[in-house]
């Protein structure tokens, strides 16, 4: 201690004893577990909170105090996971029952809540599956998320008046649930709150309601028909999709955002359809609209033909997505946008024309049309995304429009306008020539044409894009011009019957996957000039026996040959060759063959592989 000139005592450290009296008060306030009967509890200001229950189950009654005080709360997690467990009764003390606290109590068949119960934390009943009714006290304000998720055998529920929001995933998976009034006061449907509740006939929107969260009845395949209230401002995606009974949309008159004609919700001017009903076999849009909005079709089975009225100049994002009765569509001319995923898995169209304005077609927009044989491109076309017809397996022409500046066709194959560039090709093709002309082909350009058995490649060519023949399952043979220096990545992988291709002599690189997957290869060669075979290049090629690398190799990636079950020998000609250093590049049954102390032997002795040493040449006079 020191002194000061007021002869007052001066701590070295008050910090420090500060921070030992405030340890010593949070020490003091913590509550200690203790336990009475089959309970453990915490007693915290005067009041009690069951934190964990030990017995048997069966029928259970929370004793009104423990250790003295009142019981108020349940924790969380305090019952949860309680097998036998088949009634609970609470002393009307308790006004909070905490998160996940009978979490899959499956036997649990009758609760009686008490009068002053306020919160119902996260998941507290959730997985309760034997409940079948509950009454909620008016009392309670607050209901958590999840809070009765699962609950398939829950038949009827009375919520009080006090609720402003049903939470997310509150009642989701409640199979059992045919009908629920929600009482007025509510204002918000949060996300999938109802989701998957399959046997729920009809529902009472609440005049209060303004919200309905994303998701919000999803899979709701027992509702027929939905009346959207007054207040209702947001309407998020996918609040009815999956309703495959739905039918008839209809919106309260007074309402400011929405608005309804023919069972369809539209915007409140009408010009923007928002949804149709996942349940009609046939639509008739309203005139003066302009806009079909993102998944306004979603999934809408049903639905064999549609024509889009004149005056429509944009078709949203995924807006026809899984109609996969969809056979005919008529678009008009005042059409000028089509999104991403717009026809995406509209797998019964079999044509499609683009009318003359549309000058995009955004990522995927047919994608997987299986169904699909023919598609006409008007001469506005600039843009045309990725994967717009992937997954088109019956597609047998791409046709574009001789004026258009931009691209061209021949023999139903899509071009760059100068026939330099080949951009994609349909799959339902089976032999393809590619014009002289051509430098280039784009990545992906023949992915997944597994019917393609024969590709003819133009001298000129330079350049493959990454994932051109991928998964082409029936190619069985391809030779690679002189011009071609880089396999890119994925290339040829998943060509399963390719059993031989010819590499150019000009070769310098093997790109990631470029034939990972090719189990009909038995044999490939080499030429001198490849410097680098990247990772998983010949992955899973278990027919392959024998490989000799060429000389001027210098690096080999990961996994390069692993999982080549049938790979006998290995050979390196270069002594300095770089191997990832991990024993998945070459399988352990495989043998190496090399120089000795090369990079090939260190390899090998490392991760324990047979080594055999190549004789070393001497030049002498230039013999050997």
């Amino acid at each position: 201690m020191k002194i000061n000139k007021n002869g007052r005592l001066k701590s070295l450290n008050t910090g420090l004893v500060f921070i030992i009296l405030l340890i010593l008060v949070c020490f003091c306030s913590q509550a200690a577990a203790a336990q009475q009967g089959d309970f453990t509890y915490i007693i915290t200001g005067g009041k009690a909170q069951v934190t964990k229950y030990s017995g048997n189950g069966g029928v259970v009654v929370v004793p009104r105090t423990l250790g003295g005080a009142p019981v108020t709360s349940i924790g969380d997690r305090a019952f949860s996971g309680n097998k036998n467990l088949t009634s609970i009764r609470f002393p009307e003390s308790v006004t909070d029952i905490g998160a996940w606290s009978f979490l899959g109590c499956k036997s649990l068949t009758d609760i009686t809540l008490p009068k002053g119960l306020t919160s119902i934390g996260d998941y507290a009943f959730s997985g309760c599956w034997g409940l079948k009714s509950i009454s909620i006290p008016e009392t309670v304000v607050g209901i958590g998320k999840g809070a009765f998720a699962g609950c398939t055998g829950l038949t009827r529920i009375n919520l009080p008046k006090g609720i402003i929001k049903i939470s997310d995933y509150t009642f989701t998976g409640c199979t059992g649930l045919t009908d629920i009034d929600l009482p007025d006061g509510v204002t918000v449907i949060g996300s999938y709150a109802f989701e998957n509740c399959t046997g729920l006939k009809g529902i009472n929107l609440p005049e209060s309601l303004t919200s309905i969260g994303r998701g919000a009845f999803s899979n709701c395949t027992g509702l027929t028909t939905v009346t959207i209230p007054e207040e209702v401002s947001s309407i998020d995606r996918g609040a009815f999709e999956g309703c495959t009974s739905l039918k008839n949309i209809t919106v309260n008159e007074g309402n400011s955002a929405y608005s309804s004609k023919e069972g369809l919700l539209y915007d409140k001017t009408g010009t923007t359809l928002v949804m149709c009903p996942q349940g009609v076999s046939s639509v008739k849009l309203a005139s003066g609209i302009k806009h079909i909005g993102e998944e306004a079709f979603r999934d809408c089975a049903g639905l064999k033909t549609i024509s889009v009225p004149e005056g429509v100049e944009s078709i949203g994002s995924r807006a026809f997505k899984g109609c996969t009765g969809l056979k005919t569509v008529n678009l008009p001319n005042s059409l000028t946008y089509i999104g991403e995923e717009a026809f995406s898995r509209c797998t019964a169209l079999t044509k499609i024309t683009i009318p003359e304005r549309v000058t995009n077609l955004d990522r995927g927009a047919f994608f997987g049309c299986s169904g699909l044989k023919s598609i006409s491109l008007p001469k506005k076309i600039e843009n045309i995304g990725s994967e717009v017809f992937d997954g088109c397996s019956g597609l047998m022409s791409i046709n574009v429009d001789l004026g258009n500046q931009n691209f061209s066709s021949v023999d139903g194959i899509l071009y760059d306008k100068e026939l330099t560039t080949l951009i994609a090709c349909p799959q339902g093709l089976k032999s393809v020539s590619i014009p002289d002309s051509v430098t280039s082909i784009e990545k992906n350009a023949f992915k997944d044409s597994t019917g393609l058995t024969e590709v003819y490649l133009p001298e000129g060519l330079k350049t493959i894009g990454s994932g051109s023949f991928r998964n082409c399952t029936s190619l069985k043979g391809i030779t690679l011009p002189k011009g071609v220096t880089v396999i890119e990545k994925d290339v040829f992988s998943g060509c399963s019957n390719l059993k031989s291709i010819s590499l150019p002599k000009g070769l310098t690189a093997i790109g990631e996957n470029a034939f990972m997957g090719c189990t009909g290869l038995t044999n490939i060669s080499f030429p001198e000039g490849v410097t680098s075979i990247g990772s998983g290049a010949f992955y899973s090629c278990t027919g392959l026996r024998e490989i000799t690398l060429p000389e001027s190799l210098v690096s080999i990636g990961d996994w390069a040959f692993q999982n080549c079950s049938s790979l006998i020998t290995i050979t390196f000609n270069s002594a300095s060759v770089n191997i990832y250093d991990s024993q998945y590049v070459i399988p352990t049954g495989t043998k190496i063959i090399g120089y000795a102390n090369s990079g090939a032997e260190r390899y090998a002795r490392k991760y324990g592989r047979t080594f055999e040493a190549k004789p070393i040449e001497v030049i002498i006079n230039g013999n050997a």
